[in-house]
């Protein structure tokens, strides 16, 4: 399948969901390639291409025929392309949920990634590519979510729905995700009596009475205490009711601020302002930037729409180029058959009429009761015409002579023995008796068969008139 331009978006209001690497299109194809995934599964994911100047991503994707956008495709091609989106969905969190049961920390990453690539905004980041096997949906911004929306929440959704009664077990890549869940055997236990032992143990220590219990008590002490002076000597506590005690300097080590004097308040009120203008022009500068960005956007869906304009004008194109060449092709085959017909036609009426096969036979067919009359001038100059034989030829058939006997599908047939002399030969028709004589012209159809070698020839001819057809030569 070719890969084609298919849309392209911004990534405004959207957060990634995973690392850059899982993100990364050639990891997560080879990834699903690996695990045994089928193309349609890949291809399931279209391929992102940052523009260089940052503004946007274009999106291409693996498609035999035109895509549409989600919101345009009727709802029964939407609803084909949604159950082909959970089928495929569901294989991969099938065997991304059998992965993460496994002790090997790669297996687990690749879980990961895969549910993670499950990830889309919404159905308006959908697509529809038509196919020979139905409608094949691709996804946009994968490995993505709005902001505030929680990440894998599809992926928990399709395993619910997995999960459920009368669900086929999705069994895509069992084989890898058996071999990598057995790469890594659970660790066993601990040993029940030697951790009883070390139970036992812990437990002597803080024995009452113990001496090391009451060391550990006094360091306990000691730590408290430096903590409450650390504390008290960098003015983290204070307490109220002791500043008799200021002068001591053991407690309430910081002095009490004095009031504020009436310079200090103003000057308080002008670092407010400053702060309130400092707020005002970041938001003022968020909505020029947003405002940029919505420019940046409609520009890009306009460039997108005329991308996916231009794409379709392509693909009419190619079904008109192709039609048309069906058509051309079928007028032939038409006119074969015509032409095999006719060949039968004249060859039934030469048949029916009497008429022989020769090394060198001429034969005439028309479609009326004028009486036409075949003639060749042969090599030596003599001519054969009605009853006269010349050069080794004669006419054996002649239809329509008399007009009580006319026919409306006469036929006339000269022909030559086992050899006919070699030279030029002229073939003529004339229209020795047209009927009726209204001054129109009887078209014909003359055949010279050499051999193997058969063409067909045709014409017309008036009353009392005299044409030649063609002019062939014999070895």
């Amino acid at each position: 399948m070719e890969r084609i331009y298919v849309d392209a978006t911004v990534q405004r209001g959207l957060k990634p969901v995973g690392s850059v690497g899982e993100r990364t299109y050639d990891v997560l194809a080879d990834n699903l390639r690996r695990l045994g995934f089928s193309d349609e599964h890949i291809a399931m994911f279209a391929e992102p291409v940052p523009r260089p100047d940052g503004s946007a991503v274009d999106w291409y994707a693996a498609a035999d025929g035109p895509v549409q956008r989600w919101e345009d495709a009727p709802p029964p091609v939407r609803d084909a392309a949604r159950q082909r989106l959970e089928a495929l969905s569901g294989d991969i969190v099938a065997l991304a949920k059998r992965l993460e049961q496994s002790s090997s920390e790669r297996d687990i990453a690749r879980a990961r990634a895969l549910l993670n690539a499950l990830d889309y905004p919404g159905d308006e980041y959908l697509r529809i590519v038509e196919s020979p096997k139905g409608p094949r949906p691709v996804v946009l911004c994968w490995s993505h979510v709005r902001d505030g929306d929680d990440p894998g929440r599809r992926a928990a959704d399709l395993w619910v729905r997995a999960k459920s009664p009368g669900r086929a077990t999705i069994e895509v890549g069992a084989a890898a995700a058996a071999e990598a869940t057995a790469a890594s055997p659970p660790v066993p236990p601990p040993d029940a009596p030697a951790a009883a032992t070390r139970h036992t143990q812990i437990v002597g220590v803080w024995r009452r009475g113990s001496p090391l219990a009451w060391l550990l008590w006094a360091l306990l002490a000691l730590m408290l205490g430096i903590i409450a002076y650390l504390l008290l000597m960098s003015c983290a506590v204070r307490l109220p009711g002791l500043e008799w005690l200021r002068g001591a300097g053991y407690l309430n080590y910081c002095p009490v601020a004095a009031a504020p004097s009436d310079a200090d308040r103003d000057l308080l009120a002008e670092l407010e302002r400053n702060r309130a203008l400092q707020v005002e022009m970041e938001r003022l500068q968020r909505e020029l930037a947003d405002r940029a960005q919505d420019c940046r956007v409609e520009a890009v869906r306009q460039d997108a729409a005329q991308r996916h304009q231009q794409e379709l004008q392509r693909v009419q194109e190619e079904h008109r180029v192709q039609e048309e060449q069906r058509r051309a092709q079928e007028d032939q085959r038409r006119q074969a058959e015509e032409q095999a017909r006719q060949r039968d036609e004249m060859a039934r009426r030469v048949q029916e009429a009497g008429g022989t096969q020769g090394r060198l036979t001429v034969s005439m067919t028309w479609e009326d009761k004028s009486d036409l009359d075949l003639t060749v001038l042969c090599p030596n100059g003599d001519r054969i015409i009605l009853i006269r034989a010349a050069c080794g030829g004669q006419l054996e058939v002649d239809r329509n002579r008399n007009a009580n006997e006319a026919v409306t599908t006469p036929v006339e047939h000269i022909v030559w023995g086992d050899t006919a002399p070699p030279g030029t030969y002229t073939v003529q028709v004339s229209g020795f008796n047209v009927r009726p004589t209204d001054g129109r012209r009887v078209p014909f159809k003359v055949r010279v068969t050499k051999g193997n070698e058969t063409r067909d020839y045709t014409g017309s001819v008036g009353h009392k008139q005299l044409v030649t057809v063609v002019t062939f030569q014999v070895p």
